[in-house]
């Protein structure tokens, strides 16, 4: 899994790159990573390889190349696909047993997963409801 790159830039202060590369080293051993992600805008997948994603919907990233990840969501970790970087947020995230049946938990506030997902519910229950009353007009 990369996670190199992943980082913003910081204007090319070599100091500061030094002082974050020691930082992502100690949480990578710690095994802390920021490969874990959440969708903050949807994206219908309508390019080549495109993987559809909801807001709210929780995704990992395999690769990174130019402004475009590469990933699978949690909830169907079979589908891989490409997603723009920019519709997304890195989090930070404990990862075990590295390699092909690795585990990811995410390093959030409860509330935080709470909250994501009542409004995850709402969506659906309100396009329902909007969906019946537009047939009923």
């Amino acid at each position: 899994m990369e996670t190199g790159g992943m980082r913003e830039s910081d204007g090319g202060n070599r100091e500061t790159d030094g002082d974050n590369d020691k930082e992502r080293e100690r949480e990578r051993e710690s095994g802390i990573d920021d490969t874990d992600t959440d969708v903050i805008c949807s994206f219908r997948g309508s390019v080549t390889q495109g993987l559809a994603l909801e807001v709210g919907e929780t995704v990992q990233i395999l690769e990174k190349c130019e402004g475009w990840y590469r990933g699978f969501s949690t909830r169907k970790p079979n589908v891989k696909g490409v997603f723009p970087a920019n519709y997304i947020h890195l989090k930070k995230a404990i990862v075990t047993n590295r390699g092909p049946h690795e585990t990811v938990v995410p390093l959030e506030d409860p509330i935080v997963t709470e909250v994501t997902s009542t409004l995850q519910e709402w969506a659906l229950l309100w396009k329902q409801l909007y969906v019946k009353h537009k047939v009923d007009l």
